[in-house]
């Protein structure tokens, strides 16, 4: 404690402030008992709050993704009382004596109803004989925070076997890992383990992960190539390499016969897991324009965080998205010249020849979930309006400014102060 006071003192001279040290928590995973890899049997160590009460964070979700229903609290140490808030099953009051170290031990089990995810499951625990793949937000009890606090998280992976690989977005076969992150992007996280196979490339001296199960049309090494080839150009053209590490996770998913195509995909934080289907219609085109729209991301949505309410700025965040993946896979030569006028003209054609163009943002902001041709509108409609805007600023600048810059500009900007996107900073 001293040795503490003292250095607190010295850095209290230089910068008028002496930091708190990270909060910590403490997970150990294992299997829920010897040889059963249906489910983990998980132990959370963390220090209460000084006040003798601490709100703890459920997995929760009132939808078709349920982890609630797979996931029940075995025991509490040092609590005094404990339950769930009432009427909230996503909150969890603690009540112990103050700073009273706890640990809380639960199960969470697998959610698959086959050994393969369906289209409507990808997004669930996946913790079966021969592997998991499990989103930290399904995942994790953590301390109700939604501050940018970074945690001093450690993780220690037991009693799985030996031959498994671990992947996770803090890296790879590692059974103890010490992980510094806030809850936020702690939760945004993908794990996985079992008979996957890890590819690694270093990119600017930091690591890119590949994650794959499964026999596919193609080799690992085919779309690992189109990953690097993704991850070197997109970083060139932002001029950004502010990475840890970024991982990329791909899984078959279960369909009913060889020409059913079908992938789904998502950005978490330096992540992107994707499920597809490893039939013999399903090639590496599928995976081309997907990975390069959604690595995209991790700069508009990510760290040029979304506007609220989402629904409102999709033209944005998924328009833009498309418009900027296409120039850069122009640029870096996964698209030729015809290839890029054709897939552009084909979102015109598709665009200005339904009827459905000519509503208001506000129509789909209010019935984006209704269909799915609506659900498209945002993407095409942010698009055009993106390329319109690059010739416009380019012809009005006489070719000294981009849109690139202008995104450049508020990219900055996100990454200082965590601002969100609103139409009224990108037109200022």
């Amino acid at each position: 404690m001293k040795r503490y006071l003292i250095l607190c003192f010295f850095v209290s001279l230089s910068t008028g402030v002496c930091a708190a040290p990270a909060p910590k928590l403490g997970y150990t995973i294992s299997p829920l008992k010897k040889g059963d890899y249906n489910g983990f049997l998980i132990r959370m160590s963390f220090r209460g709050n000084t006040s003798g009460s601490t709100a703890l964070s459920i997995p929760f979700e009132t939808g078709l993704y349920r982890p609630q229903d797979q996931l029940a609290i075995q025991n509490i140490s040092n609590s005094l009382e404990h339950a769930f808030v009432e009427g909230d099953s996503g909150v969890y009051m603690i009540k112990h004596k103050p700073g009273a170290l706890l640990t809380v031990t639960y199960t969470i089990r697998n959610a698959l109803k086959d050994s393969l995810p369906t289209l409507d499951e990808v997004y669930t625990q996946m913790i079966t004989p021969r592997y998991f793949y499990v989103i930290g937000n399904v995942l994790w009890i953590v301390p109700r925070d939604s501050s940018n606090t970074k945690y001093s998280i450690s993780l220690r992976w037991t009693g799985l076997p030996a031959q498994w690989h671990l992947l996770n977005t803090y890296g790879a076969d590692q059974r103890i890992q010490a992980v510094t992150s806030t809850l936020r992007d702690f939760l945004d996280a993908i794990y996985m383990g079992g008979d996957i196979r890890i590819h690694k490339l270093q990119i600017n001296d930091k690591p890119l992960y590949f994650g794959i199960r499964g026999l596919w049309s193609f080799t690992d090494e085919d779309v690992f190539d189109i990953i690097k080839k993704t991850v070197r150009s997109q970083r060139a053209y932002w001029n950004d390499y502010a990475f840890d590490q970024y991982t990329v996770a791909l899984i078959p998913m279960k369909y009913d016969n060889e020409g059913v195509r079908s992938v789904n995909g998502r950005g978490l934080s330096n992540t992107f897991v994707s499920v597809g289907t490893n039939s013999r219609a399903f090639s590496l085109d599928d995976l081309l324009f997907l990975y390069n729209h959604e690595l995209m991301h991790h700069w508009l949505g990510h760290v040029l965080k979304q506007g609220e309410p989402e629904n409102a700025f999709k033209w944005f965040h998924e328009g833009f998205t498309d418009y900027f993946a296409h120039v850069i896979m122009l640029e870096s030569g996964l698209l030729d010249a015809g290839g890029f006028k054709k897939r552009i003209n084909d979102i015109f054609r598709a665009y200005y020849s339904d009827s459905l163009h000519q509503w208001p943002n506000v129509k789909l902001q209010q019935d984006y979930w209704v269909s799915a041709d609506i659900q498209k509108l945002p993407y095409q409609r942010g698009l055009i309006f993106a390329l319109y805007l690059d010739e416009s600023i380019r012809l009005y600048s006489g070719g000294t400014v981009t849109l690139k810059d202008i995104i450049q500009q508020m990219l900055a900007v996100a990454r200082q102060d965590r601002r969100p996107f609103s139409p009224n900073w990108l037109l200022s």
